[in-house]
């Protein structure tokens, strides 16, 4: 787990909640799919606090931006998405929303010894 002020670890995080940051690891990163002018893609994130890995949806008319800002591997803040249900999945985990592009919401942060996570 990642120890950072204000920094919410992801097992901490409530349907609903809006004002949050979190810094994770890019553990994959699906592809851009269309819906009419409406584009989409998700990332999947991990952050240690859970034995699994979190999702994290983009769905604006930017979302490209999104998709170029994040590589897997690479570890970031995300902050101010949506903590909303993971409908996808026979799971009641979380995810983080963004409907909205803001280059500000996520942030790629150094990686230091104590993010050596698998």
């Amino acid at each position: 787990m990642f120890a950072k002020d204000r920094l919410t670890p992801i097992s901490q995080l409530r349907k609903g909640v809006r004002s949050m940051s979190v810094r994770a690891r890019v553990i994959s990163k699906g592809a851009i799919k269309s819906f009419g002018q409406e584009k989409t893609f998700k990332i999947e994130i991990y952050d240690g606090s859970l034995p699994y890995s979190t999702l994290v949806f983009f769905s604006c008319s930017d979302c490209e931006g999104f998709f170029n800002a994040v590589q897997v591997n690479s570890i970031y803040k995300f902050s101010k998405g949506q903590i909303a249900s993971d409908n996808q999945k026979n799971m009641s985990r979380n995810c983080i929303k963004y409907d909205i592009f803001d280059p500000s919401y996520i942030q790629p942060e150094v990686e230091t010894e104590k993010d050596a996570i698998t």
